[in-house]
């Protein structure tokens, strides 16, 4: 018979409902999760996915203007300027330019140990870049080596440049498959919600059960509840055969008789003076598989601990060495 010897316990003063819970903790997993599927969408339309993975085709580097952003582009020809710029893994680019019709434009390319003075009919990928420090610090430093000023040079040179060093695919491929684990996550998470909204009977509410037990286990549960036969912990109850947690937003319903170990463990916090350290409830069942009750305080667990104590339910209480082995030993001969 189940034991009601905790009387200080609060209870509510209305029907309690599972349903109606799973409903709220489906509305607000189903919010959360569009939420991040519109940001995603809208990460999608502002990254230039498609110029990047397919950059625009330029037979003449003469052609490019500041309006382009990354292009695959072949000219006739290129000179070294004698500068070079070292990024980030010790790879070596050089500065080289070509002129046409008393206009320059400067171009950063890969070069190895002894770059070449001219290069021909060299094709290479580059993103339109607007001028940097380092690239303003080259300029200036060419400008001195040709006794020309800044004012004579920027008549004759483009305002952008053509960089090949950040050109790089590599961080849009892993943001694009990134976001498109994101996006078909939220999508069937959505599903999931919407449909645990719409039927909450089919809501995973006991990880050990089939989604048939699981039905059973909310119905019968539900009735226990609102038989007012039940001892309450803040968001949490003991009926007579089942642990219901009713903590937004993970909804569980455990029966008693499946548990086989009990005990609490606590997460603790960097700045323990400002956040209070949380508590979890695992629970272990014949199976051996475990089942986690998160986001609890220090007295919700030790009091849901000595009301599962205080049930005929026969459940090994507390962590120990010799408590882990007892488990092991129960779970051993059930399989």
């Amino acid at each position: 018979m189940f034991l009601f010897s905790l009387i200080n316990n609060r209870r509510i003063s209305m029907p309690v409902s599972i349903y109606n819970k799973i409903k709220i903790s489906s509305k607000m997993q189903f919010e959360k999760y569009l939420i991040l599927l519109i940001a995603c969408i809208i990460i999608f339309l502002n990254c230039p996915f498609i110029s990047v993975f397919h950059p625009t085709e330029i037979n003449n580097i003469n052609t490019v203007t500041s309006k382009n952003k990354y292009i695959n582009v072949t000219t006739s020809d290129l000179h070294y300027t004698g500068y070079t710029f070292e990024k980030i893994g010790h790879r070596k680019y050089g500065y080289y330019y070509t002129i046409k019709d008393n206009k320059s434009l400067f171009v950063l390319l890969p070069v190895d140990s002894t770059p070449k003075e001219t290069l021909s009919n060299y094709s290479f990928k580059g993103k339109v870049t607007k001028p940097n420090r380092t690239y303003k610090k080259m300029l200036s430093m060419l400008v001195k080596d040709l006794n020309w000023n800044e004012a004579s040079m920027n008549d004759v040179n483009n305002d952008f440049f053509i960089s090949n060093a950040d050109y790089n695919i590599v961080p849009y491929i892993i943001l694009f498959w990134l976001l498109i684990f994101i996006l078909l996550t939220s999508i069937y998470k959505l599903i999931n919600y919407a449909l645990y909204f719409a039927k909450p009977y089919t809501y995973n509410v006991c990880p050990f059960k089939s989604k048939e037990e699981q039905r059973y286990l909310i119905k019968n549960a539900n009735i226990e509840l609102n038989s007012d036969n039940y001892i309450q912990i803040n968001s949490m109850y003991i009926t007579e055969n089942y642990l219901v947690d009713l903590t937004v937003p993970r909804i569980y319903v455990i029966p008693l008789n499946d548990i086989i170990w009990c005990y609490r463990v606590g997460k603790f916090a960097f700045n323990s003076k400002k956040t209070a350290t949380e508590f979890s409830l695992v629970l272990t069942s014949f199976d051996g598989i475990t089942t986690t009750l998160k986001h609890k305080t220090s007295d919700e667990a030790l009091e849901l601990l000595n009301t599962i104590r205080a049930t005929e339910a026969n459940i090994i209480i507390g962590f120990s060495d010799s408590k882990k082995h007892e488990a092991k030993q129960i779970i051993a001969a059930n399989k």
